[in-house]
Protein backbone atom coordinates (compact mmCIF):
# COMPACT_ATOMS: atom_id res chain seq x y z
CA UNK A 1 0.00 0.00 0.00
CA UNK A 2 1.50 3.33 -1.10
CA UNK A 3 1.39 6.56 0.87
CA UNK A 4 -1.40 7.97 -1.32
CA UNK A 5 -3.51 4.85 -0.67
CA UNK A 6 -2.81 5.18 3.07
CA UNK A 7 -3.95 8.82 3.09
CA UNK A 8 -7.07 7.92 1.16
CA UNK A 9 -7.83 5.09 3.57
CA UNK A 10 -7.41 7.43 6.53
CA UNK A 11 -9.62 10.08 4.86
CA UNK A 12 -12.38 7.52 4.28
CA UNK A 13 -12.15 6.23 7.85
CA UNK A 14 -12.26 9.81 9.17
CA UNK A 15 -15.44 10.54 7.19
CA UNK A 16 -17.12 7.34 8.41
CA UNK A 17 -16.13 8.00 12.04
CA UNK A 18 -17.33 11.63 11.73
CA UNK A 19 -20.65 10.52 10.25
CA UNK A 20 -21.28 7.73 12.78
CA UNK A 21 -22.57 9.95 15.65
CA UNK A 22 -25.10 11.47 13.23
CA UNK A 23 -26.55 8.18 12.01
CA UNK A 24 -29.07 5.82 13.55
CA UNK A 25 -29.34 2.20 12.54
CA UNK A 26 -32.92 1.72 11.35
CA UNK A 27 -32.59 -1.84 10.14
CA UNK A 28 -29.68 -4.25 10.07
CA UNK A 29 -29.38 -7.82 8.91
CA UNK A 30 -26.06 -9.45 8.03
CA UNK A 31 -25.10 -8.05 4.62
CA UNK A 32 -27.45 -5.05 4.62
CA UNK A 33 -27.86 -1.99 6.83
CA UNK A 34 -30.13 1.04 6.58
CA UNK A 35 -29.07 4.23 8.33
CA UNK A 36 -31.10 7.34 9.06
CA UNK A 37 -28.94 10.46 8.92
CA UNK A 38 -29.70 13.35 11.25
CA UNK A 39 -29.95 16.90 9.90
CA UNK A 40 -26.74 17.70 11.78
CA UNK A 41 -24.82 15.57 9.25
CA UNK A 42 -26.05 17.38 6.15
CA UNK A 43 -23.04 19.71 6.10
CA UNK A 44 -20.67 16.74 6.31
CA UNK A 45 -22.56 14.97 3.53
CA UNK A 46 -22.32 18.08 1.35
CA UNK A 47 -18.54 18.40 1.95
CA UNK A 48 -17.70 14.73 1.42
CA UNK A 49 -18.83 12.74 -1.57
CA UNK A 50 -20.52 10.37 0.84
CA UNK A 51 -21.71 7.85 -1.75
CA UNK A 52 -18.22 7.53 -3.24
CA UNK A 53 -16.69 7.39 0.25
CA UNK A 54 -18.95 4.56 1.42
CA UNK A 55 -18.49 2.64 -1.81
CA UNK A 56 -14.68 2.88 -1.36
CA UNK A 57 -14.85 0.86 1.88
CA UNK A 58 -13.51 -2.63 1.09
CA UNK A 59 -16.38 -5.08 1.33
CA UNK A 60 -19.14 -2.63 0.42
CA UNK A 61 -21.00 -4.10 -2.55
CA UNK A 62 -23.62 -1.45 -3.18
CA UNK A 63 -24.97 1.63 -1.50
CA UNK A 64 -27.94 3.84 -2.17
CA UNK A 65 -28.61 7.21 -0.63
CA UNK A 66 -31.91 9.03 -0.46
CA UNK A 67 -31.12 12.67 0.40
CA UNK A 68 -34.80 13.57 0.82
CA UNK A 69 -35.37 10.74 3.27
CA UNK A 70 -31.89 11.24 4.78
CA UNK A 71 -31.24 7.52 4.61
CA UNK A 72 -28.45 5.33 3.31
CA UNK A 73 -28.77 1.64 2.49
CA UNK A 74 -25.49 -0.25 2.35
CA UNK A 75 -25.14 -3.80 1.08
CA UNK A 76 -21.88 -5.38 2.17
CA UNK A 77 -19.97 -8.65 2.06
CA UNK A 78 -20.71 -10.05 5.48
CA UNK A 79 -17.65 -12.30 5.28
CA UNK A 80 -15.46 -9.23 4.85
CA UNK A 81 -17.17 -6.69 7.10
CA UNK A 82 -18.53 -8.12 10.34
CA UNK A 83 -22.04 -7.28 11.47
CA UNK A 84 -20.67 -6.05 14.79
CA UNK A 85 -18.41 -3.44 13.17
CA UNK A 86 -21.51 -1.58 11.98
CA UNK A 87 -23.05 -1.97 15.43
CA UNK A 88 -19.86 -0.57 16.98
CA UNK A 89 -20.06 2.47 14.68
CA UNK A 90 -23.65 2.89 15.81
CA UNK A 91 -22.53 3.22 19.45
CA UNK A 92 -20.07 6.07 18.90
CA UNK A 93 -22.60 8.79 19.73
CA UNK A 94 -23.10 7.41 23.24
CA UNK A 95 -19.51 6.21 23.68
CA UNK A 96 -17.10 8.44 21.74
CA UNK A 97 -14.14 6.41 22.99
CA UNK A 98 -15.24 3.60 20.63
CA UNK A 99 -14.26 5.73 17.62
CA UNK A 100 -10.60 4.73 17.96
CA UNK A 101 -11.51 1.04 18.20
CA UNK A 102 -13.77 1.26 15.14
CA UNK A 103 -11.08 3.11 13.15
CA UNK A 104 -8.50 0.45 14.03
CA UNK A 105 -10.82 -2.35 12.95
CA UNK A 106 -11.65 -0.55 9.70
CA UNK A 107 -7.94 -0.36 8.81
CA UNK A 108 -7.84 -4.17 8.65
CA UNK A 109 -10.33 -4.04 5.77
CA UNK A 110 -7.76 -2.28 3.56
CA UNK A 111 -5.08 -4.83 4.35
CA UNK A 112 -7.22 -7.62 2.95
CA UNK A 113 -7.59 -9.12 6.37
CA UNK A 114 -10.93 -10.49 7.34
CA UNK A 115 -11.94 -8.82 10.57
CA UNK A 116 -13.80 -12.07 11.04
CA UNK A 117 -16.49 -12.85 13.49
CA UNK A 118 -15.99 -9.78 15.60
CA UNK A 119 -18.02 -10.07 18.75
CA UNK A 120 -18.36 -7.07 20.99
CA UNK A 121 -18.69 -7.59 24.72
CA UNK A 122 -22.19 -7.02 26.03
CA UNK A 123 -22.87 -3.46 27.15
CA UNK A 124 -21.90 -2.78 30.72
CA UNK A 125 -24.83 -2.71 33.09
CA UNK A 126 -24.87 -0.10 35.81
CA UNK A 127 -24.19 -1.49 39.23
CA UNK A 128 -27.32 -1.75 41.25
CA UNK A 129 -27.57 -1.02 44.92
CA UNK A 130 -29.37 -3.81 46.77
CA UNK A 131 -32.76 -2.74 48.06
CA UNK A 132 -31.76 -3.73 51.60
CA UNK A 133 -28.93 -1.15 51.54
CA UNK A 134 -31.43 1.56 50.60
CA UNK A 135 -33.55 0.86 53.68
CA UNK A 136 -30.73 1.35 56.20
Amino acid sequence: MGISDWLRMEDIIDVVISLAPHADICHHIPGRIRLKISPSALTLIDKADITRTIHAIPGVIHQRMSPHARSIVIEYDRKRIPFDLWELLGQIREKPELAAVAASLMRFLWHGENVGELRLPPPATPERTPQSALRS
